[in-house]
């Protein structure tokens, strides 16, 4: 069976916009990588950044805007910008990787999950804290990886305090000049139960390299590429 392909922020499409995820589930992928932001008027809405400069070259920041500010510049000038409740409304059978960007955004998510079925979904951040705070609150959701259960198990040490079958290693290749992926790396998030996705992987080579690896899928922003592999 081949790897898992996830889509990047719906990349090639319009980013983090519905339209963008709407061709990924139309050319067969069914895994989701978003990122959420959190609005003036507190909604979450898919964002890989806290401003609007690289997607629509206006400096705003999103937590200064309410929802209505917000879809005055649209993305690209073209899509209106997604709410996560949009997004898992469209795709209930959508399998969606979470990054929460903010502090501010953590405690709403929490809320807004409790309310749905999240056995499909996994959540993660670069916080720690962030990650740590989910967990506590939703005992029942899957999360990724902390950096420092990533750097624990990169040293084969077992993170102390991981349910099985609860958690995802979502990393990048390497970082920092270290690699992360490696043999042993995957090896040991296999003996403890733990799913290896790695993003961002944009070319045959790349792909063909973590296939070598037997991790479990790739996170991409040209999915068109793997899908012979999909």
């Amino acid at each position: 069976m081949g790897m898992t392909i996830w889509t990047h922020r719906g990349n090639p499409g319009a980013e983090n916009a519905l339209s963008g995820f709407q061709l990924a589930w139309e050319n067969g992928i069914n895994h989701f990588e978003t990122d959420l932001q959190l609005t003036k008027d507190g909604v979450l809405v898919l964002s890989h950044d806290p401003d609007l400069l690289r997607l629509t070259g206006n400096s705003y920041q999103i937590i200064d805007l309410t929802l209505n500010q917000l879809q005055l510049y649209p993305i690209a000038g073209t899509d209106p910008w997604c709410t996560f409740e949009e997004l898992i409304n469209h795709f209930p059978l959508g399998n969606i990787s979470i990054d929460l960007k903010s502090d501010e955004a953590v405690y709403p998510f929490i809320e807004m999950a409790k309310s749905y079925n999240h056995e499909n979904w996994v959540v993660g951040s670069f916080s720690s804290d962030r990650v740590k705070a989910v967990r506590n609150a939703l005992p029942n959701i899957k999360t990724a990886l902390t950096s420092k259960e990533v750097l624990s198990i990169m040293l084969g040490r077992t993170p102390k305090g991981l349910t099985k079958g609860m958690h995802f290693a979502m990393v990048p290749p390497m970082q920092y000049g270290l690699p992360i992926v490696t043999k042993r790396f995957v090896q040991k998030c296999k003996s403890m139960d733990i799913k290896v996705f790695v993003w961002t992987i944009n070319d045959e080579i790349e792909y063909q390299k973590m296939q070598d690896l037997e991790i479990d899928g790739v996170i991409t922003d040209h999915h068109a590429i793997f899908l012979g592999n999909y």
